[in-house]
């Protein structure tokens, strides 16, 4: 009986960590756009900024 019970929480287990990895994938594939557009306005934001201090000095 205790091998039963051992094969079990192993199933559990694998099941639980297949479920995780689907989270965690879904998430990235939803995540990731966001990220890279606020890298984007960052960016942007950074230029704009840096062209205004370069300006006050002509």
């Amino acid at each position: 009986m205790k091998k039963r019970r051992g094969q079990s929480i192993l199933e559990y287990v694998i099941i639980f960590a297949a479920v995780v990895a689907a989270v965690i994938l879904g998430a990235r594939t939803l995540i990731k756009p966001a990220v890279e557009q606020g890298m984007k306005d960052t960016a942007s934001a950074m230029n704009t900024a840096t062209g205004k201090l370069t300006n006050i000095g002509q």
